[in-house]
């Protein structure tokens, strides 16, 4: 395969699939799904929750969604002060969105145990989203929290 032809088919599935740091707007559903998750989980503004999420939503299968979203929130940001949520991708179904991202921001605070580094770590994330009239029903959320571990105790042992 030429270059040229791989540029071109790179430039097909970069149209197809996304690569900007936001959702197209033809999808409602993957509006709502990413604007909740910058609305809460990045900008932590709560008071937004019901315009995102049904009043008896869960997250993991808990029905403490808010609960769980909010400390999540709180946790992530008093350890990366400055976190940056960027989308991978999106996919969608007649009800249901799901959802890669990567979260970035510089540790400044304690994560866990681990003293603050001031590196700047990358971690993934995905989301699974039942959407029904117009707002998340159901969400289940993973953090790779373990490869965020790892990245900081490597900056730990570099440091010191």
């Amino acid at each position: 395969m030429t270059v040229y032809c791989r540029y071109v088919a790179l430039v097909g599935i970069l149209m197809l699939y996304g690569c900007a740091d936001s959702p197209t707007p033809d999808d409602a559903r993957v509006q709502l799904v990413f604007g909740a998750t910058q609305a809460l989980l990045i900008e932590e503004d709560f008071d937004q929750w019901d315009r995102y999420f049904h009043a008896d939503a869960k997250l993991n299968d808990s029905s403490l969604a808010l609960t769980i979203m909010r400390g999540t929130a709180q946790a992530l940001h008093h350890s990366f002060p400055d976190v940056q949520l960027h989308l991978i991708e999106q996919i969608s179904t007649a009800d249901q969105v799901v959802t890669r991202f990567t979260l970035e921001g510089t540790h400044e605070g304690y994560f866990g145990t681990l003293k603050p580094t001031h590196k700047r770590v990358t971690f993934n994330g995905i989301s699974v989203d039942d959407v029904r009239d117009g707002r998340i029903t159901k969400r289940f959320m993973l953090l790779d929290l373990y490869g965020l571990s790892q990245q900081l105790a490597a900056a730990t042992q570099a440091a010191g």
